[in-house]
């Protein structure tokens, strides 16, 4: 019976000592916040120039200079071939890779941010040149193709 209780004893210290360790963490009360990021690189950028694909990080007040990894995925709406883009520290919690964009369109960028357990995935659409000219002049030409048809009639 004596070894019984010096085994219960035991099991209860032990969870006691375990439940002291859970109290210092909850006894704060408080869920960490979660990790914002805010893509910075302008709306309209211009064909055949390194632009700065750039990632804000922050946790609250705090710009988070530890993220375990900051990745830029890119790819032309309307197409499947896609690009990540590992970006490096900078400074204030800012994530930095360069990118030249070849074509006129319209881009996707989805930063993706580990940092401190946590993962945050923002996108952003961004305009490379002027490509609704491109589609304004074909439209264009196709209304005056119907027009001067319908003159001939």
């Amino acid at each position: 019976m004596k070894k019984y209780v010096v085994l219960m004893l035991t099991i209860l210290l032990f969870l006691a000592g375990c439940g002291s360790n859970n109290d210092d963490s909850s006894q704060a009360g408080e869920v960490p916040e979660i990790i914002e990021v805010t893509i910075l690189t302008p709306d309209s950028l211009n064909p055949n120039e390194e632009v700065s694909l750039e990632a804000k990080v922050t946790q609250g007040d705090e710009n988070v200079e530890d993220a375990a990894e900051v990745k830029f995925e890119v790819w032309k709406s309307g197409e499947d071939e896609r690009e990540m883009l590992e970006a490096q520290h900078q400074s204030e919690g800012v994530y930095v890779v360069s990118k030249t964009f070849e074509s006129e369109g319209v881009y996707n960028i989805v930063a993706h941010v580990t940092a401190r357990d946590m993962h945050n995935m923002p996108k952003k659409e961004v305009t490379v040149g002027n490509p609704e000219a491109g589609a304004d002049r074909h439209e264009e030409e196709g209304h005056h193709d119907e027009s001067e048809s319908e003159h001939s009639h």
